[in-house]
């Protein structure tokens, strides 16, 4: 019509996503919710998540019901913190590691770190994670 502004120019092509690239942003959509479903997040362990109806819940979960920290070895030597932890829970992956140092920032419920000084001394409390 003699009146209307022209219509807007399309983008050029570099700019319009590509079909690989839309299947692409849909698939990894699609594997994170299901991910989502198959493996929900669990929090930290509440006691009141258990059920007086006989239900189970976080509380019956044996992973909380073991010891999560050990605030009584700081100031012991790495060695014997160490070998307290692994007598105490076998099932622990325990790792003594020098106050300060690089390390992943995962939570692993398996894992515990014993940080110590250079003179080997346990510097803070050992703990899950």
């Amino acid at each position: 019509s003699p009146g209307s502004p022209p219509p807007p120019p399309s983008p050029p092509a570099a700019m319009r996503p590509s079909a690989l690239f839309v299947a692409l942003v849909a698939g990894v959509v699609f594997l994170a919710v299901t991910a989502e479903a198959q493996f929900p997040r669990r929090g930290p362990p509440r006691p009141h998540d258990a059920h007086s109806d006989g239900r189970r819940g976080p509380a019956d979960d044996p992973m909380f019901a073991r010891r999560q920290s050990w605030k009584h070895l700081v100031g012991m030597h790495k060695d014997e913190a160490v070998e307290h932890i692994r007598t105490e829970h076998p099932e622990l992956k325990v790792v003594a590691l020098p106050e300060g140092s690089m390390m992943t920032m995962d939570y692993n419920p398996q894992r515990v770190r014993v940080f110590h000084d250079p003179s080997g001394r346990v510097t803070q409390a050992p703990r899950t994670g």
